[in-house]
């Protein structure tokens, strides 16, 4: 039997079991899990903080050196937590879940439970837990079952709730402009609002002791309320803050107040209604939480964890900075390594030699500042604004600095061909000889500006730039020669494959038709459009691997594409709802950072014969892919005999159509199917004729 022919039940099964209902011949196979952190919290003794996708917990008996006794890694941006003797339970942008911690150093997931929105604070309280969900409202969970969590009732607050307390029966919600709101829980199940102020300033954190409530506003600073006379609540004081302050976490007369941009500062209460400043310590980035215990802060940013011995709060003392990765924003492959640059202007070097089990080998302080990083001929190349150093990353774990080289202006792109280096900035293309790394020879100026991304082949260069492409001979590198520029497009990202050029943009009606353009540059000076279509919405990143096109689509995920044929079939998809600037593809493997870490991908049409659900001579060409209204397909079957019929299948198995096809008739309506991923097979004769692949948004 023909692996087609088989094809409509085993790629349903498999996708639907191993892939999950939106993705398509693809499968992560490892991840590198860390990322920024967003909370830290402390627990019998032990320290918890989310880092990326992973819980670590440390033990801190000696501050200075803290010891990682156990993590535990989840598929989710963990933001806020809450603990139950051996229980964790954790919330973050996409789940719920319940860690098992009897064991900290294999600490394991009982249950887990979607969520719709991020949850940005969560509270334990008679048997059930509330969630602070961003911009939806209160979820509250059922938890008698641990095993089983399950929605007990939901709150709509149609504001973004950015912290929560609970104290005897009533919760107390902040919720940025919306002020602060407090719900009598007398009906666990029943939040009833009973009081709110508002006043002009974001709202960010709330902290409770005894009788009086704490909280933070941008404008007013730290807020004191008497909640000692429920109903009523009375106003006593706002203290001013030099910079807006988020959460607050309280320890006897001690006060911390987390800065949203500089570190955490210390508070006397022991007057409750004057807040009175002790001390600051300083910290870069946008900070999280700061909570204390015995004359400890334990403060997380988004990139640094810190130990700070608050003993005396006038002369705060660092004890421990554990650095963290970072949000990664562009991933470069060479030799079996990712070079991963990310928003701090930190460099990791990550070996994935085993995809499965990725390690941290190396990093770089790049400084803050505009970065573009390119990896070629065991050379590292990143800059800082108009800075660009160069290093040497023959041995990986090793980088070896090796000189620096300056432009104009901010660098936009880097490529080393040979032993010649283009240094792109907003000003101009400069050329350099680079035989000799100590001594470059700047070859030439050229007043091509701006330039994204540049390829080259052959004795041409092949660069993207806002409004389009161009390409230039450098057999002369002391005199370029503009052959072709095709302008009027909002191009994003190119690939270029024997003759033809791929360039993706974003296909907005007002400033492009189309987002994916092949173009026949085989006369480099007399390029000429070969076929367009509407595949995608806001195309970032195109990247050629093999006979397939990777492209990366924001907010939807990883599409793969055969260019077999001049006209590109949709082949594979990977879900990713995250913003990506670079990614990488090598030998099928595609290298995707997301907010928190990299996710690698594999290809499973070209890494295992026995998942190939389409052969190439059988896959149908559909467009515009994603679609809307209607799929358009090419089939050349006018003069065949037999009858035409299709049956549309979606892989989850939720919506289906079918029908027949008249004489001549390449366009079918997709009224009444749910948005998906499809599959539309033409039948001649009621035998399996052609198979294609399309997402109905």
């Amino acid at each position: 039997m023909k692996k087609s022919s088989v094809f409509l039940f085993l790629f349903a099964f498999n996708l639907a079991s191993a892939f999950g209902p939106d993705n398509l011949n693809t499968t992560r196979i490892g991840v590198w899990p860390y990322g920024p952190s967003y909370v830290v919290a402390l627990h019998n003794d032990n320290i918890f903080l989310s880092h990326g996708r992973s819980i670590q917990i440390y033990e801190y008996a000696n501050p200075e050196q803290p010891q990682l006794l156990g993590e535990v890694f989840l598929d989710d941006m963990i933001m806020t937590m809450a603990f139950d003797n051996d229980k964790a339970f954790v919330a973050g942008y996409t789940g719920f879940y319940i860690l098992n911690i009897s064991n900290i150093a294999q600490p394991s997931i009982i249950s887990s439970f979607d969520i719709e929105s991020r949850a940005n604070a969560i509270c334990l309280s008679s048997g059930y837990v509330y969630l602070a969900l961003d911009d939806t409202g209160i979820l509250i969970l059922d938890i008698s079952d641990l095993q089983n969590p399950t929605m007990a009732a939901f709150y709509p607050t149609n504001q973004v709730n950015y912290d929560m307390v609970i104290q005897n029966n009533v919760a107390w919600v902040v919720s940025g402009y919306s002020g602060l709101t407090a719900y009598d829980l007398s009906n666990p199940l029943s939040p009833v609002p009973f009081f709110t102020y508002n006043e002009s300033g974001s709202m960010q954190g709330v902290a409770i002791t005894d009788s009086l409530l704490y909280t933070t506003n941008s404008f007013s600073g730290i807020m004191v309320f008497d909640i000692s006379s429920l109903p009523q609540v009375e106003l006593l004081s706002s203290t001013p803050t030099f910079i807006a302050g988020s959460y607050l976490d309280i320890q006897g007369n001690l006060l911390a107040v987390s800065m949203l941009h500089q570190g955490f500062c210390l508070y006397d209460i022991s007057e409750s209604a004057a807040p009175d400043s002790l001390g600051w310590f300083y910290a870069d980035w946008a900070n999280r939480n700061t909570v204390l215990n015995d004359g400890l802060a334990f403060h997380c940013n988004l990139f640094d964890f810190y130990i700070v011995d608050i003993s005396n709060p006038q002369q705060m003392n660092l004890k421990a900075n554990i650095e963290l990765s970072d949000i990664s924003q562009y991933v470069h492959y060479w030799e079996n390594h990712l070079f991963i640059d990310a928003t701090s202007g930190s460099i990791m070097t990550v070996d994935v030699t085993d995809p499965e089990q990725a390690v941290k080998v190396a990093q770089i302080d790049g400084g803050d500042g505009h970065h573009t990083i390119h990896v070629n001929d065991d050379w590292l190349f990143t800059n800082n604004y108009h800075w660009l150093k160069v290093y040497d990353v023959s041995y990986p774990s090793e980088p070896v600095y090796l000189n620096t080289l300056e432009a104009t202006t901010t660098i936009t792109s880097v490529l080393k061909q040979n032993q010649l280096l283009f240094v792109s900035d907003y000003d101009s293309l400069q050329v350099f000889n680079i035989s000799d790394i100590y001594n470059p020879v700047l070859l030439g100026v050229y007043p091509f500006a701006g330039i994204k991304e540049m390829t080259a082949k052959d004795q041409y260069l092949y660069c993207v730039k806002n409004s389009g492409f161009i390409i230039i001979d450098f057999s002369d590198p002391t005199n370029l020669n503009l052959l072709s520029s095709t302008e009027n497009m909002t191009t994003t990202s190119m690939a270029v494959k024997d003759t033809l050029a791929y360039v993706v943009s974003s296909n907005y009606s007002s400033i492009a038709e189309h987002s994916l353009k092949v173009f026949n540059i085989k006369n480099p000076d007399s390029v000429f459009l070969v076929t367009s279509r509407d595949q995608g919405r806001q195309f970032e990143n195109v990247v050629l691997d093999g006979d397939y096109l990777y492209v990366f689509e924001t907010s939807v995920g990883l599409q793969i594409y055969d260019t077999q044929e001049i006209y590109t079939v949709l082949c594979g998809f990977y879900s990713i709802n995250r913003f990506i600037v670079k990614i990488a593809v090598a030998n099928g493997i595609s290298y995707l950072p997301v907010f928190a870490g990299i996710d690698i991908v594999q290809n499973d049409l070209i890494t295992s014969a026995e998942n190939i659900f389409i052969e190439r001579s059988e896959r149908l060409n559909l467009f515009p892919n994603p679609a809307n209204s209607q799929i358009n397909f090419e089939l050349e079957a006018d003069n065949h005999t037999g009858i035409f019929t299709y049956e549309i299948v979606q892989i989850n198995g939720a919506g289906n159509k079918s029908g027949k096809l008249t004489a001549g008739q390449r366009q079918i309506s997709l009224d009444g199917l749910p948005a998906g991923v499809y599959v539309l097979q033409i039948l001649k004769s009621g035998e399996k004729y052609k198979s294609g692949l399309f997402v109905r948004q």
